[in-house]
């Protein structure tokens, strides 16, 4: 079963329908910076960082994601696109893969799929907002 955090019941069914699971040992990258976005990953079991270099050499880590997580949102609906932050297992762990032609096809076919869709991302973008705003402000 797919499991995502506040994921209505035709959501669910939708990412049962494009989905496939990818397992990840620790220490490996889910994507990189700079590569071709192509997918959308729910995170089903492990801890995955997500950071960005800086141009002097360090990786800033942005958020720490656990199962029911979505990562990879940001690619969403932009052709073309990449990955303009890493995402690497912290302890090993099993990705739902989410093709994102196959989920835009989908969401094509029903307006009201996607509304649904739009509303769960962005709630997973306030959450992101809120736990970035904790890190800078009080270094959390």
């Amino acid at each position: 079963m797919l499991t995502a955090t506040t994921l209505s019941p035709n959501l669910n069914k939708l990412f049962e329908k494009v989905h496939r699971i990818k397992s990840i040992d620790k220490g490996r990258f889910l994507f990189e910076e700079g590569n071709t976005a192509e997918e959308l990953y729910i995170i089903q079991s492990g801890k995955f960082q997500i950071s960005k270099m800086v141009p002097d050499g360090r990786e800033l880590t942005i958020r720490m994601c656990s199962a029911g997580e979505l990562v990879g949102e940001l690619a969403l609906f932009s052709s073309a696109s990449q990955h303009i932050l890493n995402a690497r297992a912290s302890e090993s762990g099993t990705v739902a893969v989410i093709p994102k032609e196959k989920l835009e096809i989908e969401i094509e076919k029903d307006s009201g799929l996607a509304l649904e869709l739009v509303k769960w991302l962005s709630l997973q973008h306030r959450k992101s907002q809120t736990r970035f705003r904790d890190l800078v402000l009080h270094g959390k």
